[in-house]
This record gives structure tokens, C-alpha cells and sequence, in this order.
């Protein structure tokens, strides 16, 4: 009685969605889950359904990625479902952003473009002024981007350290964009050198490091 029901993948896949189970008795099943290369193993106790009864054991997209190797020990009942994604590998990852200074309020998809990207020069000393931080992935990339940080070091209106632009559980994808505004900032008595703003995320799937820079420059 009972059994090991094993999938192996010819190529991992990005990540398990869920897998359900039908009639359970006795011992509840247990789901083993490894990554290309071992990276990382995990082990889920699931559950009895009970006679005639159903189980759907779901899975965070962020949790289990880049499995290899499923393995499932079942005493009695039956696995209904597996369900997963699969993306093509060596897939291309971009991410792009652009500094903006300007005007507060204006760090919009309609108003960014009365924000300058390259020398914003202030007419007076009490002029209250910000940057704007747009951050994209471009058509290019092949595959959603995660863990998306960005940094300043401009002394005077940057973002005073790692900003998350994005959730633990939250990914940017091609085509998306975010526009994040700096803190208001009211002119000072010195000139803010060309500092590069720096962004890096990680590819959803390939896990793939990727950045990138750009600078302002804010003249009081």
C-alpha cells in the first residue's frame, strides 16, 4: 500500500503553483521539492482529505522556483493535479531607469516630461524641487524581474540609502513601469554633483543580477 510518484524535469521550471489531491486516508501526503543543481530542498506534510474528499495544496509564486525534482509519497488516494510554469531558458533580462529633477508632484506617467533628465537649474533659493526615479522593464527582457532595489547617493535630494521598489512578493514585468518619487527638497546653497542614481533586480526566472544607471544633475 501507497507509493512514490516522482516528476523529474528535463528543465526546471520557474515555479509549482499548486498541486491538488483526491480521497487521502490513513497518512497525509508528503511533497519533497528540489532545485537545479540542490540548491535548495524542501518538504510539505499535506493534509488528509478524508474519503471522497479534496485537497488543493497551493504554493506563493516567490516560494519554490527553479525546480527540478518533485517527489510525492502518497499512502492512499490520488493526485489530481500538478500545476506549474515553464519559461524558455537563457531568457533575455533587462530592466532600465531614468532620473528625473523637477518640479514635486510632477513624478507622473503625464507630467514627468515637464521634469528635466539631465541639468535642472533652480531661479531662486527657495524653489522647491525633487527627483523623479522612472523605472521600467523594457521590451526586450524575456522574463518578469523581482527583488527590484534602487539607490541614490546624491547628498542632497537622493534616496538616502536602498529603496525596495518592490514587494517580497511583488514582480515588475516587461512592459510595466514605476514612477517613484524622491523627497521634496527646498533649494540649498549648493550644487548637487552628477550622481547616478543605480538600480538591480533579479530575473523571475533565470535569477539573473541586472542593473542600471542614470544621472542628474541639479543646479541651485
Amino acid at each position: 500500500m501507497g507509493a512514490y510518484v516522482t516528476f523529474e524535469f528535463r528543465e526546471p521550471i520557474e515555479f509549482v503553483k499548486s498541486i491538488s489531491f483526491l480521497d487521502t486516508n490513513i497518512y497525509g501526503p508528503q511533497v519533497s521539492l528540489t532545485s537545479a543543481a540542490g540548491r535548495w530542498s524542501g518538504v510539505l506534510s499535506v493534509p488528509l482529505t478524508g474519503d471522497n474528499g479534496f485537497n488543493l495544496l497551493e504554493f506563493p509564486h516567490y516560494m519554490y522556483k527553479n525546480v527540478a525534482h518533485i517527489e510525492i509519497s502518497i499512502a492512499l488516494g490520488s493526485i489530481n493535479s500538478l500545476e506549474y510554469r515553464y519559461c524558455a531558458k537563457t531568457p533575455r533580462t533587462a530592466v532600465s531607469i531614468k532620473k528625473y529633477a523637477g518640479p514635486p508632484s510632477l513624478c507622473t506617467a503625464s507630467d514627468v516630461t515637464s521634469m528635466q533628465d539631465d541639468v535642472h537649474t533652480l531661479p531662486a533659493t527657495n524653489t522647491t524641487w525633487a527627483y523623479c526615479y522612472v523605472i521600467s522593464v523594457p521590451s526586450n527582457s524575456d522574463e518578469c524581474l523581482y527583488d527590484v532595489t534602487l539607490t541614490d547617493p546624491a547628498p542632497i535630494g537622493g534616496t538616502g540609502g536602498m529603496n525596495n521598489v518592490t514587494k517580497i512578493d511583488e514582480t515588475l514585468c516587461k512592459g510595466q513601469t514605476v514612477y517613484v518619487p524622491g523627497v521634496n527638497r527646498t533649494g540649498l546653497a549648493v550644487q548637487e554633483g552628477p550622481f547616478e542614481a543605480t538600480l538591480q533586480a533579479y530575473g523571475y526566472y533565470s535569477g539573473t543580477l541586472v542593473s542600471s544607471q542614470d544621472g542628474a544633475t541639479v543646479k541651485l
